[in-house]
């Protein structure tokens, strides 16, 4: 079951955060009785590896018009990150196009900072009793100046999609 708030989790590292952001959503995918619980890294890395192909295409879109705007662009020919290159990553490494901000033994928190905006994408794996976990996925987005808004307006609906269809993917994946 997957559900959409925005709301921050209770147990998130970003509610340690002291700066404003314009723009947050959560995604919860709710896994009922799963056979084993699953680590952040794991579940990480399976989100990662799920991402429908459409998106790809949409980055690549994307990293054109930023670029030619001045903004950050990243590598998306790259492959998604392994498990194994998760549980080695530490905060202010790279994995993948996004740093790593921080992490705890059940969350991730990655982003990147730019002259428009500022983001960060928490990966939080909860077990909620003996046979189910919560795996939720936050943006926050801080608007450093109207640029910001006026990028994030297109972006803001295919984030949503993008993150709904990997959820999507993951939860069929646990089903089969």
């Amino acid at each position: 079951m997957i559900q959409k708030t925005h709301t921050l989790p209770e147990n998130s590292l970003l509610k340690e955060e002291d700066t404003p952001h314009h723009y947050i959503d959560t995604f919860q995918l709710l896994l009922l009785n799963t056979q084993k619980t699953s680590s952040v890294n794991e579940m990480l890395a399976l989100f990662l590896a799920s991402g429908p192909k459409w998106a790809d295409r949409l980055m690549t879109l994307r990293n054109k018009v930023a670029g030619a705007l001045g903004l950050k662009t990243s590598d998306t020919r790259q492959a998604a990150p392994t498990l194994q290159d998760i549980e080695k990553c530490q905060p202010g490494d790279r994995l993948g196009i996004f740093k790593m901000l921080a992490r705890s033994p059940h969350e991730v928190v990655l982003g990147e900072n730019d002259k428009h905006l500022d983001f960060k994408v928490s990966f939080l794996c909860t077990p909620t009793d003996q046979d189910k976990q919560s795996f939720s996925i936050t943006t926050l987005v801080h608007f450093n100046n109207v640029m910001g808004r006026i990028y994030f307006l297109p972006v803001k609906p295919f984030h949503c999609r993008i993150i709904l269809a990997t959820l999507k993917k993951m939860e069929s994946k646990f089903l089969s």
